[in-house]
């Protein structure tokens, strides 16, 4: 039995038991069972289960009616195994679904609820928040995708990377959804840093060979520019990746200025991606 926490916006918390089941191979892993009260909808709360690896989100009043939250781990055996190249975290299935009107009240711990006496949930009033850990040390571009049963593949969310927690975090709107992480491999993400070599549009890499043409994003949560693109020429090799393993590019100092609001913030944080053709 491990612990399961609901951390409260407000900087409350509270506790209820988890019961964890270790399945078979193929068999789905139960993480927890809980249940949210009016008290705690109006609050909102973060759940954290499987040590942290597992999060979902969800802001005051995103529902408004008691609800069982479960939570499993779910084996990559379920699904088609092309369909799994490229995952790099566990799949996890979060399901909120309603508690029966005539139960509302009467049942107040998710000890004794059943599935039976909880109902869909139907449409979310506000976005759920997801982070998922994943298991890779490499600076292609982390996504979060949801599976699509009808169409039997992976659908991409709105994700952003939280680096130092190897976390990949995602916004979605439905009650129940089965999530897991994935690579793409022709866009990276990481720290760019500046030097003073040629005063152009270009960069070093060790990604893409020289000559090559690049699109640089600015995505540093705090930057003033964030969102921003401009297109370098790969001209040099580096940075090293034996000493500077989160670095992603090494800008000249015009291209970085480009991007960022000084030189002086020293790195900032980027999506690169090789363009076809050169810039008019």
């Amino acid at each position: 039995m491990k612990s399961f926490f609901i951390v409260l916006f407000i900087a409350i918390f509270s506790g209820w038991g988890l019961q964890q089941v270790y399945a078979g191979q193929d068999e789905a892993r139960n993480l927890d069972r809980l249940y949210i009260d009016e008290a705690t909808i109006s609050r909102g709360y973060t759940l954290s289960t499987d040590e942290g690896n597992f999060k979902v989100g969800v802001i005051p009043y995103a529902i408004s009616d008691p609800v069982l939250v479960v939570a499993k781990e779910i084996p990559a055996s379920h699904f088609p195994e092309k369909s799994t190249q490229g995952k790099v975290s566990l799949i996890y299935e979060y399901d909120i679904r309603k508690i029966k009107d005539n139960l509302q009240g009467v049942k107040k711990k998710a000890s004794d609820i059943s599935m039976q006496d909880t109902e869909s949930l139907g449409a979310l009033e506000k976005p759920i928040y997801v982070a998922l850990k994943y298991d890779s040390d490499t600076l292609n571009k982390k996504v979060v995708h949801f599976w699509n049963k009808p169409t039997q593949s992976w659908i991409p969310l709105p994700s952003s990377t939280d680096f130092k927690n190897k976390l990949a975090r995602a916004v979605i709107h439905l009650p129940y959804a089965r999530l897991a992480v994935f690579e793409d491999d022709n866009v990276y993400e990481g720290a760019a840093s500046w030097y003073a070599y040629k005063n152009c549009l270009c960069a070093a890499s060790t990604i893409y060979p020289k000559g090559s043409f690049v699109r640089v994003t600015n995505i540093h949560p705090t930057s003033g520019k964030i969102g921003k693109s401009i297109i370098v020429r790969i001209n040099d090799y580096g940075p090293d990746p034996n000493i500077h393993p989160d670095r992603v590019i090494d800008l000249d100092k015009v291209a970085f200025s480009e991007l960022a609001v000084s030189l002086g913030s020293g790195l900032m944080m980027v999506r690169v991606e090789e363009v076809e053709h050169t810039p008019h």
